[in-house]
């Protein structure tokens, strides 16, 4: 039976013991209230990761659960409901939905201040329900419901309720994610109507209500003045809006391009992003230029701008305010005079926000000659840029990097890097220490580098190395980065995807800038010198590298008698194991050696799992190594992770067993009619009493 969490504060609903499973969602809205609601969503599905969080909203916004995929796990249609008027009541529908519906854990209204909304949460059938409540009204739930105060801005008011309920914020801003669909089909419009990337402006003179539109002749003289700048003048909306696009169009004749009803709302979106500027009612495309950080003017004439409006003032500007006393219009020339200023802002910043869409300057690759890579991240992730490294190879024999010391003793590894520049600790992504920048200065330009490409993590930023090359003169200056950074990078990919794995997103970034990005292989290689010297090393310690053996190198596990615990390991896959301590002096091209000749590693080193992965070796991990990485995960070998501070040779036995199953496993599947698959076996470490001959064949099958 599932246990409720009991906490102090009986308002908060706390995440644990499997609680809560399901979430339903109430807000049967437009786009505009669904991406506001963004930030609520994200904050929900990062307090409750396990959860099923279910959108109960209008018939369209299934399309909006696809798109925010990464939030919301299912959608469930409004049946309708009297009192609403997004959608009234209608038996037919009603009747389907209770039949549909199950059970929840949590049921959360957002939509409205409840007055009406809430009698529709019984339909849920939820066991907790949290929301808003009419103020001076009766309170469903003083531990799970606010009062629904007037004058909030609607984003932070739905945050109010979340920390109310006991779950923080992750963040006010807006998202709208685009596909390759959506960029395509903005590619074909630009084409076809001849648009250059920053060089028109977007107009919506429609809205759902007819309250909110702007006169059209007010939207005509700012569609007259944007031409009269040189700007192309676009114009956009739904279908139904398409009467007040026809008068605009008369009145602007070939000078404006008409997309009104043309367009997916994904392609819209991806075509937005081209856009200088766009001047909107307040309705749906205003929070869309919101949360693709195009900068905007939003008019309004019958809604609430301290409840609506774009909360980044810096790029949007709202103009008219039917609620202040006396009231305010927006005027063709107040409009204007906002024009100026975002227009007056960086061109490189307004073209360069979009991510790499629409396409960055072309470089010149045929005539780079010298080119330089800067990898600022950890040695762990060090070893993650050899599929890159690999991948340039095929269209440049050499090339310098330019990395910290800890990272340099990888370098070794890759074949094609034929210049090694090792800056001081701390200079590549740290604040810029005089002595440390001139030296590095002098010393790149003297190299006279055509280009610099520069690989961070996800949370660095490429500034600090870009500034050294800017001062070093080297014109080409690549690198991805969320955040403004001036003209310091010549070619600047403001996204790149979230969550890829640290190769994947090195690789992104090459393709960004149209270089190879397909590596084929872990991309590392132990020098032929260093392979024989380290086999010799272990011919002479008694250990023949033909037969594979098992290196150890895990300070976290209590280890017991080592005789006996060898004793056991060769008992059960007749392997010898090789302490790594006699080899921690050694260089990481002399460890990684080390790792290739292994069969199975065992290691608390982060480093050590990265070069195990990419040699195809089968590792455990533990210790710090067990700590998981944002966006690692081992792609090329079988591995187990120990995490913990009490553990034991049992634990790591154990761990031997499933990997030597595992082995056995897949040399079985590669014989036809041999053996089930891995998937229809059972749980391998529950197989205490195995031929030991069959798994030692196994695993020697299955390495290479």
């Amino acid at each position: 039976m599932k246990r409720f969490p009991l906490t102090l504060n009986s308002s908060v609903i706390t995440s644990g013991a499997g609680f809560p499973e399901s979430v339903a969602v109430l807000r049967a809205l437009q786009l505009g209230d669904l991406l506001c609601s963004v930030p609520c969503f994200r904050a929900m599905k990062r307090a409750w990761p396990a959860a099923r969080i279910t959108l109960v909203g209008l018939p369209w916004a299934s399309s909006f659960v696809a798109r925010f995929a990464q939030y919301l796990d299912g959608f469930q249609e409004f049946p309708g409901f009297d009192g609403i008027p997004e959608r009234g009541f209608d038996s037919f529908r009603m009747k389907s939905f209770a039949a549909r519906s199950k059970t929840l854990d949590v049921a959360i209204q957002l939509h409205g201040n409840g007055s009406v909304t809430n009698r529709f949460l019984p339909e849920l059938r939820a066991r907790l329900t949290a929301g808003f409540f009419p103020p001076g009204e009766s309170c469903p739930d003083p531990a799970r419901f606010i009062p629904y105060q007037d004058g909030e801005h609607e984003i932070r008011r739905l945050l109010k309720l979340m920390e109310h309920l006991g779950i923080p914020s992750a963040g006010e801003d807006l998202e709208f994610p685009l596909t390759h669909s959506d960029y395509h089909e903005a590619q074909q419009i630009a084409a076809a109507g001849g648009l250059r990337s920053g060089h028109f402006a977007c107009l919506h003179a429609g809205a759902r209500d007819p309250k909110r539109r702007w006169p059209i002749d007010n939207f005509v003289q700012v569609a007259e003045a944007l031409v009269a700048r040189g700007l192309r003048v676009v114009l956009t909306g739904t279908s139904d809006e398409a009467d007040q696009a026809a008068v605009l169009r008369s009145r602007l004749g070939d000078s404006c391009l008409d997309l009104t009803g043309k367009t997916s709302l994904g392609g819209l979106g991806a075509l937005l992003k081209k856009a200088r500027l766009l001047v909107a009612n307040d309705t749906g495309i205003s929070h869309l230029a919101a949360a693709l950080q195009v900068p905007s003017i939003v008019i309004f004439s019958a809604s609430d701008p301290r409840r609506w409006a774009p909360l980044d003032t810096a790029r949007h500007r709202a103009l008219g305010d039917p609620f202040a006393s006396p009231t305010v219009d927006a005027t063709p020339a107040a409009v204007l005079e906002q024009v100026s200023s975002l227009l007056g802002k960086s061109p490189l910043r307004l073209e360069a926000r979009g991510g790499g869409f629409p396409a960055l300057l072309p470089v010149d690759w045929n005539g780079v000659r010298r080119l330089l890579l800067v990898h600022t991240g950890s040695e762990a992730d060090m070893v993650m840029l050899a599929p890159g490294v690999a991948a340039l190879r095929s269209r440049w024999p050499g090339f310098a990097l330019l990395t910290s010391p800890a990272s340099a003793a990888v370098a070794g590894l890759f074949p094609g890097v034929n210049r090694l520049l090792v800056a001081d600790p701390g200079s590549l992504i740290g604040p810029l220490a005089e002595g440390a920048t001139r030296k590095l200065v002098d010393q790149l330009r003297a190299e006279s580098f055509d280009a610099a490409i520069i690989f961070t993590t996800p949370d660095q930023n490429p500034y600090t190395t870009a500034y050294i090359c800017y001062l070093a003169g080297i014109p080409v200056r690549i690198g991805a980065s969320k955040e403004f950074g001036g003209g310091l990078l010549s070619h600047w990919v403001r996204k790149l995807p979230q969550g890829l794995h640290p190769e994947e997103r090195h690789l992104a970034l090459l393709r960004a800038v149209a270089l190879p990005s397909s590596a084929g292989n872990a991309g590392l290689a132990v020098p032929p010198a260093v392979e024989a010297r380290i086999r010799l090393e272990l011919c002479e310690m008694g250990i023949d590298p033909a037969h594979r053996f098992m290196l150890l190198d895990a300070p976290a596990v209590r280890w017991g008698r080592p005789d006996a615990f060898a004793d056991r390991l060769r008992h059960m896959s007749r392997m010898q194991a090789v302490p790594g301590v006699g080899f921690r002096s050694a260089s990481a091209v002399d460890w990684a050696a080390l790792v290739q000749f292994s069969a199975i590693v065992i290691t608390s080193d982060p480093v050590t799992t990265r070069l195990a992965d990419a040699f195809g070796r089968p590792f455990i991990a533990t210790g710090t190594a067990a700590t998981p990485s944002a966006g690692w995960h081992p792609r090329r070998s079988f591995s187990k992770f120990l995490a913990g501070q009490d553990l034991g040779e049992e634990h790591v036995l154990e761990a031997i067993r499933t990997l030597l199953w595992l082995g056995e496993t897949r040399v079985n599947e590669a014989k036809p009619g041999s053996a089930p698959r891995a998937s229809d076996r059972t749980d391998p470490t529950d197989r205490t009493d195995p031929s030991d001959q069959t798994r030692a064949a196994g695993l020697s099958g299955w390495l290479p």
